[in-house]
């Protein structure tokens, strides 16, 4: 818990893991390619895509 009782994190919105996977399939194509740079921003960026999505999603203050 933190934020005075306010989780951090909350569940995965199903919609925002189609983005995220698009995002991580075509980094792990530059990945396999040999585009190594822009392949992991891009697996960063997927990350911070589901970090985002579940930081929105967490519950109310009790």
């Amino acid at each position: 818990m933190s934020n005075n009782g306010r989780p951090l994190f909350g569940p995965i919105d199903p919609y925002a893991l189609l983005p995220t996977a698009a995002v991580a399939s075509f980094a792990l194509v530059l990945l396999l390619n040999g585009v190594v740079l822009f392949g992991l921003v891009l697996v960063v960026f997927a990350g911070l895509i589901v970090a985002f999505d579940s930081w929105v999603n967490r519950g109310e203050r009790r």
